[in-house]
């Protein structure tokens, strides 16, 4: 039901049917299920708060009942229910200001709970820093929820990285931890489109530059990657080697330990592509090269493994691309081997991608053969047609002042047939690649003017 609930697919009839249904579950069962009840109250909770509901009081007490029981059947997930606590708490915050402050003491109580039960958690972490960083104001005003909030959220940030350090002393791995969740905080307040001038950069730069020491001595695939994504993300936003440096050491963890490794593969050669490119702004060519180097011996180590997956081999190719267009001293293919290698990425892809027919329409293009171009183009507007409006509304803005105007031309008058058969339109191609692997270019020319007529004069399936 958390699942369905998250992607929006529970209607309210469904959410008040939730209750009811495990009440019945329980007399089935003879027995009291904590864990579904708790779900459901909290959807509830979740929902009527949502519609400004203010009888909400009982469902709050009812939750908590349901979670503080949970927690007694369950208590080595007592640091996963502390935290589905605190965001009930935190749930109700802004439903009373009379109460605002006593909902917020709950819910810093109960994820400091849950941190001492379990400190490794970004999640959690997350969540504290945005109780004591995020001004809870009243609607769409400026005046704070509760001034006692606002007293108690400057006093815990006036302590944190007091507190924080405290914590590293019996386990070095914490700094990362609490660098992610910072990172995490952030990106929260942009989205809430909050003033960034609070967060809290200084620390957060202490946290990221002490955290490249993270190399934890048990952990899952998971995990690793998800630490890597974020030190080579962290390393392209400030142009920092060393965290990029960072990401590929844990990408190259993952690497050793697995057999079906190819995606990891492209993340190492990605990272040294990118390093490159940040020398490249320093003005440091040499090193540039070199870098770039790295990630094509890279590729070349791991070519067996790249190759058995689409997609990989597909940023294979895009790299190749980038290394045929790089202004410098660095071994290139030719337009013949990337028009092979990307030719096998259209086999292996059956259609289903739109990338190698825009790669091999580049092709043409650095050819000068606009209509080779407008025909690999044509082959994937066959396959994908309406799915692919935003490539072709890209597509539009990067050759407007080309000299390809031909191109370009085919491009405005593929945007107004988008736009002319949008209101009605549904996926439902005619053709498959296997068909599309066997017709001339006049003969794909022809069916797409013929597949346009017949869309334009297709009935919408629902009409009212």
């Amino acid at each position: 039901m958390n699942y369905d609930n998250a992607c929006g697919k529970l209607t309210e009839t469904g959410i008040f049917n939730l209750l009811p249904m495990v009440d019945k579950m329980e007399v089935l069962l003879g027995k009291k299920l904590w864990r579904p009840r708790s779900a459901a109250y909290s959807i509830l909770l979740e929902h009527l708060v949502a519609k400004k509901d203010i009888q909400i009081e009982e469902i709050l007490k009812n939750t908590v009942f349901a979670l503080e029981n949970l927690k007694l059947k369950s208590p080595n997930s007592a640091y996963e229910i502390d935290y589905q606590l605190a965001v009930t708490y935190k749930t109700v915050l802004k439903t009373s200001n009379e109460k605002a402050f006593n909902y917020w003491e709950k819910a810093k109580l109960h994820i400091e709970n849950s941190l001492a039960l379990n400190l490794e958690q970004i999640t959690a972490w997350s969540f504290y820093l945005q109780l004591i960083y995020f001004p809870y104001l009243q609607n769409e005003s400026k005046i704070f929820l509760s001034e006692k909030i606002n007293d108690a959220q400057q006093n815990e940030q006036n302590r944190i990285q007091e507190k924080l350090e405290s914590f590293t002393k019996n386990n070095k791995q914490l700094p990362y931890y609490f660098a992610a969740s910072f990172k995490e905080l952030k990106d929260h307040l942009k989205w809430s489109k909050i003033d960034l001038s609070n967060f809290p950069n200084t620390i957060y730069h202490y946290w990221l530059d002490k955290s490249l020491n993270y190399y934890p001595e048990k952990t899952t695939r998971f995990e690793t990657t998800d630490a890597s994504h974020f030190f080579h993300n962290q390393g392209l936003e400030y142009s920092r080697i060393d965290l990029i440096e960072k990401a590929i050491q844990l990408y190259q963890r993952v690497i050793d330990a697995i057999d079906e490794n190819a995606f990891e593969v492209y993340y190492v050669a990605k990272a040294w592509q990118d390093i490159s490119k940040i020398y490249l702004q320093q003005q440091e060519n040499l090193k540039a090269e070199e870098s770039l180097q790295k990630a094509k011996d890279f590729y070349e180590v791991h070519l067996t493994s790249i190759k058995q997956n689409p997609s990989t081999h597909s940023h294979y190719a895009d790299f190749l691309e980038y290394c045929y267009l790089y202004n410098g001293n660095i071994e290139k293919p030719s337009l013949n081997e990337l028009t092979e290698i990307i030719s096998i990425v259209e086999k292996e892809s059956k259609g289903f991608y739109s990338r190698p027919y825009l790669y091999l329409m580049r092709l043409s293009l650095y050819k000068n053969n606009e209509n080779e171009a407008i025909h690999h183009l044509t082959k994937t507007l066959i396959l994908h047609e309406l799915c692919i409006k935003n490539e072709v509304d890209e597509l539009l803005q990067k050759y407007k002042d080309s000299n390809y105007q031909e191109l370009y031309t085919f491009l405005q008058e593929t945007k107004a047939f988008m736009l002319e058969i949008t209101e009605n339109y549904y996926l439902d191609t005619e053709l498959k690649w296997e068909e599309i692997q066997t017709m001339s270019i006049e003969a794909i020319n022809e069916y797409w003017i013929k597949r346009k007529e017949q869309l334009r004069k297709r009935k919408p399936t629902f009409t009212s």
